[in-house]
């Protein structure tokens, strides 16, 4: 029985039926690099759709000698720039809920405005920017290398500083937006009161602001550390081959094994394992936000 009343079976079926359809078609791409990743080329040209004997496990062998360091390269730009995002961003926000100061509006209309800015056309500006902040970090290390014997190799492109630090930034605009509105709707007597037991601003956001937007912070991190894992025109730009991040990789290990499906396979495979483990450990924090009202569409 549905909530508007009684439902006919054939109904329930009918939905029932379109939910497995959907859940098969979206599982199916899952399915079918899991069973090419252990194939090699012949097996995959003789039956690409189901199983065959023997499996090749050294094709995960093999994708790993490619995607291993770019998996732990953008696992380290994943983890301190979402981390920078959260932190500043939701320290922006309780200042902007909770305290009267000159322009307080008129920043958080500027902030506002940045949401309805494409990323993509940011590329620009933001790349002749980072390549005069290169310029000046080189500068200064030829003056440390002069005056101490170290520092001439320094720069900033080509590093992973040249995707966090741009990552940090760019990551605050939502989340800020999502919490201002969620510290506003607060009582604000909450943080009158720890303010007359003595609490200064940073005790009241650690203790008080940040548990309470706990959900929130969460889901609002989980969305940034995917499209940071998932992101691939800026590192593509900013980074050379060395030094390139996973989803970059994956494409250049396609370009060198554009045959080898097996182990292109199996590489995809490992790229997609460490989301998965982020979501299975945080999906009740996930959901939590989701019905507290992180997002709404």
């Amino acid at each position: 029985m549905s909530i508007n009343g009684p439902t006919s079976a054939p109904m329930e079926m009918l939905k029932t039926s379109v939910l497995l359809l959907v859940c098969l078609f979206i599982l199916f791409p899952v399915y079918l690099m899991l069973v090419i990743s252990v194939k090699d080329n012949t097996q995959f040209l003789e039956a690409p759709f189901v199983p065959t004997w023997p499996f090749h496990y050294e094709n995960y062998v093999t994708a790993w000698e490619y995607v291993g360091p770019y998996i732990l390269r953008t696992l380290f730009v994943a983890v301190v720039s979402t981390f920078w995002a959260v932190f500043l961003g939701s320290l922006c926000a309780f200042v902007l809920a909770q305290y009267e100061f000159v322009a307080r509006k008129l920043i958080f209309t500027f902030v506002v405005a940045l949401m309805m800015i494409p990323g993509i056309l940011n590329l620009i500006p933001l790349y002749v920017l980072v390549v005069h902040m290169d310029q000046g970090v080189r500068e200064l290390g030829r003056c440390l290398s002069g005056w101490t014997g170290w520092g001439e190799d320094i720069r900033f492109l080509n590093t992973v500083w040249v995707l966090i630090i741009p990552a940090a930034a760019g990551g605050q605009v939502m989340l800020v937006y999502v919490l201002r509105t969620f510290f506003q709707s607060q009582p604000r007597s909450l943080f009158e009161s720890a303010q007359l037991d003595g609490a200064g601003l940073f005790q009241i956001y650690y203790h008080i602001a940040l548990p309470l937007a706990r959900p929130i912070i969460g889901t609002m991190a989980i969305i940034n550390a995917v499209a940071l894992w998932n992101d691939y025109i800026w590192p593509l730009v900013v980074l050379q081959r060395d030094h390139y991040t996973l989803s970059v990789g994956l494409k250049y290990m396609e370009s060198l094994n554009l045959i080898q499906y097996g182990p292109l396979m199996a590489g995809y495979l490992i790229a997609s394992i460490p989301l998965v483990i982020l979501f299975f450990f945080s999906m009740r924090l996930f959901i939590e936000g989701l019905a507290s009202g992180a997002i709404k569409m």
